[in-house]
């Protein structure tokens, strides 16, 4: 059931979550990277289109779409980043960060528990 703002969903535009009734896009930016960039200004195909409420999260989500398509992790970028509404480009150096994720899977009983030890440390555990 919508409420007086609508329903809360995700923007098919911006990908952003929002109540429908009331989300507005973030503006857009064109994002290279900046190995591309001589030839990203003969080709304007190589600028990516990134909504973001400034250039510096533009530059952020720009590596972490690039990441998430590849699937592989980018420590450390260079990039331009063009206001379309003025021209002007600035260039933002992005880093990114290892999170480490943890999770518990249950063993049937102790002596599987010494067993996987065993496996993962190369001795017993006691």
């Amino acid at each position: 059931m919508a409420g007086t703002w609508g329903d809360y969903r995700k923007c098919t535009i911006c990908g952003e979550y929002g109540w429908e009734k009331t989300h507005k896009c973030p503006p857009d930016w064109l994002v290279a990277d900046l190995s591309d960039l001589p030839d990203a200004e003969a080709d304007p195909d190589l600028w990516r289109k990134v909504h973001a409420r400034d250039e510096a999260e533009a530059a952020q989500k720009f590596i972490e779409r690039g990441d998430r398509r590849d699937a592989e992790f980018t420590e450390d970028a260079v990039v331009a980043v063009r206001d379309p509404r003025t021209g002007a480009t600035a260039f933002y150096q992005v880093q990114g960060e290892l999170v480490p994720e943890y999770r518990a899977e249950p063993l049937a009983d102790l002596d599987t528990a010494k067993a996987e030890y065993k496996h993962l440390y190369g001795c017993d555990a006691f």
